[in-house]
């Protein structure tokens, strides 16, 4: 399912590591007309949970992506939005299926990001 007004996506994948053993991230491929969404919490609705850890305020961010079956998106993966908010993928992503026609519309991706 295309979504007609969806957004389009950056992936990013972990690339070699250097010399440290710190891997870098590069621009793989984007995923065109996906749908984003945000699920709201009770404090900040839409924009995540605002925290503290030690002596710093940290803001974590859930999102859902849901992108087209077939599309190359695993669960090590990052995604940057079109507003440039970069994302993590948390767990799987997992393929939607209607449990009334088994119609296979998609996959949903959970996304996390922590700022702060």
């Amino acid at each position: 399912m295309r979504f007609p007004h969806g957004d389009t996506v950056q992936v990013w994948r972990a690339g070699p590591a250097d010399r440290y053993g710190d891997r870098t991230w590069e621009h793989s491929h984007d995923l065109l007309k996906v749908g984003v969404g945000y699920p709201s919490t009770n404090e900040n609705p839409g924009n995540g949970d605002r925290t503290t850890v030690g002596f710093r305020e940290q803001v974590v961010v859930d999102a859902v992506l849901y992108a087209h079956d077939g599309d190359d998106i695993t669960a090590t993966d990052r995604v940057r939005l079109e507003d440039g908010s970069e994302y993590s993928v948390i767990g799987k992503p997992l393929p939607r299926k209607s449990p009334f026609s088994g119609w296979l519309p998609g996959v949903v991706v959970m996304l996390k990001a922590v700022e702060g």
